[in-house]
């Protein structure tokens, strides 16, 4: 019950999430032109896969429990369902938001064509549509009393359509490539200018005008220019145009979609990852192609209360288990199916029996079904390893009567809980979401304030070193000062000992020249 709960919750939220996306996509196809149409094709490719995941949500709301095999299933297609959701928010999102009103027209169609792979994306977009279809189907096989006459061809088209994933995604891949370099800038598309007609405003139009070059030679770029052929397409808002017009607006290189690759050299360009999500496409289409063949065969094999004229008693649909139905002899030489393994007792070994289903009555057997008595070759207390079959109630219910009003208030409080679960985590996810804003903005204003720290200790420090070099700088102007004052007493101490000594020579040689004079 937990594992069904898990799914569901899963599946809710991927529904939620799936239709935000696609309405999201569906308000700028306006703004696209005759682009548009790819655009939206998307969105519808989005609704449609997100619907069928809703009813085989139902389904599983309704199973108390599920088969391993259908639960793993089930995993995977959440898994790719989730993944295709995130890539093309991942494409969509230049064309969404603020950054969407900044780009011109142009710009738009380049990273549509040039970068999203939109081809790509739709070829996923129908593979999964096409997986999620069959399993449906096959879920909803194993819910009815009987089956139709034309069921079966409808399992087996859908089977066939399936074989041809891979050629769709090598053409999808080949396409985009083929895309990508129509839509690579070059000189001589870059040269050419836009053609105005006379009376219509360009940025004006409520027309969309799609532009393409053709037959651009580059071995000859000036006569490549003077061949360059400009269509101006007009797409009335709300005419109801075909898709062949949506399709003009691709760019028609005679290198563009005109060539064709070999398929060896295509496969080589495509990545290791785009590669391994073809894979895990085609993996899951031939996993459930397989599950929808076994139903079907097991379902034509045993319908419900019919026993055969060699005695193979068939178990009636279970209630509240997602899985096949496996048939249950009454004697020991009773015929096997071409697709049930048996053992040399002639019973279906256990271990295949988890794998592939579990047997279960549903309470209410079928008018004139007996189940088989506990025995060697059958379930009960003496082989618990196919089941315990409890004893058959003494008054059935006609089969329009199949569940009693406990049955279905039991159903109906399972499908009030997966809302409700459904409801819990579309809160949780809005939470979520909140919260990472609140976080997002707190990191916002921790690292505005660390800023403004950082700011803070550069102008201190800015001031502290400025202030020392002006206090050095002072210093050194003050010693210079000091020391030219040093120099000039210094040379005026020696003026003034060499005039000292000057005038003393001078009186010694006046006292002497007296002396002499004296003696004369």
């Amino acid at each position: 019950m937990a594992e069904v709960l898990g799914l569901v919750t899963a599946i809710g939220a991927i529904i939620t999430s799936g239709f935000q996306l696609a309405t999201a996509i569906s308000t700028i196809v306006d703004d696209l032109g005759t682009a548009g149409a790819q655009v939206q094709a998307i969105a519808v490719e989005t609704r449609t896969i997100l619907l069928t995941l809703r009813s085989i949500n139902k389904h599983l709301v309704r199973a108390n429990r599920v088969t391993t095999e259908v639960a793993n299933i089930v995993g995977d297609i959440i898994a790719l369902c989730r993944k295709d959701i995130d890539d093309i928010k991942e494409c969509m999102a230049p064309l969404l938001g603020k950054r969407a009103e900044e780009m011109v027209l142009k710009h738009k169609l380049r990273w549509l064509f040039a970068k999203s792979k939109v081809s790509t994306r739709q070829a996923s977009l129908n593979s999964l549509k096409l997986t999620l279809a069959l399993f449906l189907q096959a879920l909803d096989l194993m819910e009815e009393d009987y089956i139709e006459d034309y069921m079966q061809a409808v399992v087996q088209q859908k089977v066939s359509e399936s074989k041809n994933v891979k050629r769709a995604f090598i053409e999808a891949e080949r396409r985009d490539q083929a895309l990508e370099k129509a839509y690579e800038p070059s000189p001589a598309i870059s040269s050419l200018k836009m053609i105005d007609q006379p009376g219509l405003e360009i940025e004006k139009l409520s027309q969309t005008i799609c532009i393409i070059t053709e037959d651009i030679d580059e071995t000859d770029c000036d006569q490549s220019i003077s061949q360059a052929m400009v269509k101006v397409i007009h797409r009335q808002s709300g005419d109801g145009s075909s898709d062949e017009e949506g399709s003009d607006l691709l760019p028609s290189h005679q290198s563009g979609l005109d060539h064709t690759n070999s398929t060896i050299d295509l496969i080589d360009d495509i990545s290791d990852d785009h590669f391994m999500a073809i894979a895990d496409r085609m993996r899951l289409q031939k996993t459930v192609s397989s599950f929808a063949l076994v139903v079907l065969h097991q379902r034509q094999e045993m319908e419900p209360g019919i026993t055969d004229a060699e005695g193979a008693s068939t178990m009636p649909p279970s209630d509240g288990l997602l899985g096949a139905q496996t048939p249950f002899s009454s004697s020991s030489n009773a015929p096997q199916t071409a697709r049930t393994p048996n053992d040399a007792t002639g019973r279906q070994p256990p271990q295949f029996a988890r794998n592939y289903w579990e047997p279960r009555y549903s309470g209410y057997p079928a008018p004139g079904y007996a189940p088989p008595h506990p025995g060697p070759s059958h379930g009960g207390l003496n082989n618990p390893e196919f089941g315990f079959y409890p004893d058959p109630p003494r008054s059935t219910s006609p089969p329009s009567n199949r569940f009693s009003r406990h049955d279905r208030e039991n159903m109906r409080m399972q499908e009030e809980l997966a809302l409700l679960r459904n409801e819990v985590a579309k809160n949780e996810e809005e939470r979520a979401k909140l919260e990472a804003e609140r976080a997002a903005r707190e990191a916002i204003e921790a690292e505005r304030k660390a800023e403004e720290q950082r700011q803070k200790l550069h102008q201190e420090a800015m001031s502290r070193a400025e202030r020392e070099a002006r206090q050095k700088y002072e210093e050194e102007l003050k010693a210079q000062a000091e020391a030219k004052m040093a120099k000039q007493k210094y040379e005026e101490e020696i003026l003034r000992a060499a005039a000292e000594a000057k005038r003393q020579q001078f009186l010694k040689h006046f006292s002497r020249k007296q002396v002499d004079q004296g003696k004369q």
